[in-house]
This record gives C-alpha cells, sequence and structure tokens, in this order.
C-alpha cells in the first residue's frame, strides 16, 4: 500500500483502494444493514469516512484491520443513531398518547407529508370548476353523503358523484403539474 499517496488524497489510488477493499466493506456492513439500500448508504458512509480519516491511518499498521475497524465504527454509529431515533420517535408518541392528541400511529414525517399534500391541494383547489369545488367541499371536508349533496346542490346523487370523480381527476392532474 502506498500510504503517501493514501493520505494525499489522490483519487486513482483511492478508487483502486476501492475497489480492492469493497467486498470486505460489504461485508461489514451487511452485518448491520437493515436492507440493501442501507447497505448502500453504510458503505458509503464508510468510504466518505475513510477519505476523511486517511490521514488517521499508521504507517506501520494493516490497511485492512484499520479499515475493518473504522468501517465497524460507522455501523455501530449508524445503529446507535437509529435506536435513539427510534426512542425519541416512542417518547414523542407517548407524550402524545398522554395528553389525548394520539391519531392512529402518529407519525411526525406522515403527518409532516400530509400537511404538505394539503397546502399542494389548497394551492390547485382555486384552478377547479365552482362546481367541482362545492362537491368536494361537501363530500369530503363536511362528510356528506351524496344525497344530502345532491339536495344542496339541485342535482342527483349520481351527478354528485361524477362531478367528484371529474374533480379527483382534475385535482391530480393539476398536483402532478404543480411538482417541481
Amino acid at each position: 500500500m502506498d500510504l503517501e499517496r493514501f493520505r494525499d488524497g489522490d483519487g486513482g489510488y483511492f478508487a483502486e483502494l476501492m475497489a480492492r477493499c469493497q467486498p470486505m466493506v460489504d461485508g461489514v456492513v451487511r452485518a448491520y444493514a437493515r436492507d440493501e439500500d442501507h447497505a448502500d448508504d453504510l458503505s458509503q458512509q464508510v468510504w466518505l469516512t475513510v477519505y476523511m480519516r486517511r490521514e488517521s491511518c499508521m504507517e506501520g499498521g494493516s490497511f485492512p484491520s484499520w479499515l475493518h475497524r473504522l468501517a465497524t465504527r460507522v455501523c455501530i454509529r449508524d445503529h446507535r443513531n437509529t435506536r435513539a431515533r427510534e426512542q425519541i420517535l416512542q417518547r414523542y408518541r407517548e407524550a402524545l398518547k398522554a395528553h389525548g392528541s394520539l391519531k392512529d400511529e402518529a407519525n411526525p414525517l406522515a403527518e409532516v407529508e400530509r400537511d404538505e399534500a394539503l397546502a399542494r391541494i389548497g394551492r390547485v383547489l382555486p384552478d377547479l370548476s365552482p362546481r367541482e369545488r362545492e362537491t368536494m367541499e361537501l363530500l369530503l371536508l363536511e362528510k356528506r353523503s351524496p344525497g344530502e349533496a345532491a339536495q344542496i346542490m339541485g342535482c342527483t346523487p349520481s351527478t354528485v358523484r361524477s362531478h367528484l370523480r371529474h374533480a379527483l381527476v382534475r385535482l391530480r392532474t393539476l398536483m402532478e403539474q404543480e411538482e417541481p
């Protein structure tokens, strides 16, 4: 091993080391990974850490041993961080449950995604026809039956369902157009 080229951050030499040592890194990360994507993420984190800590590699020591130890530490750190996040989430759920505001399986990420989707719906809702908007408000927001909505709108329940179907198709199209 050319320690000087490694420590200098020679990209070509680093790529050679990665190619040669990737099977060992794969063996370490697969012992800790939840799935293939997680294994890929851990592998990338290992190689990033190797590059960032390349100057701490000792001259007399074995590079494979140093790499194995470093890969194991990266994986253990990831495992501990994941466990800590899960514990925080569990405490969050318990706090919500204690305050009576826990919905079915409170998930902060799902709530954020739902809020973002509602904001997007709010931005495209004015682009629907007045009839489509009224139908959605009556059926989805006010939770009225198609029969009740039909009486309010002065049409038949099947017409209300048709308006809803058209509104949902149009809403989906508008939301797809709005995505970045």
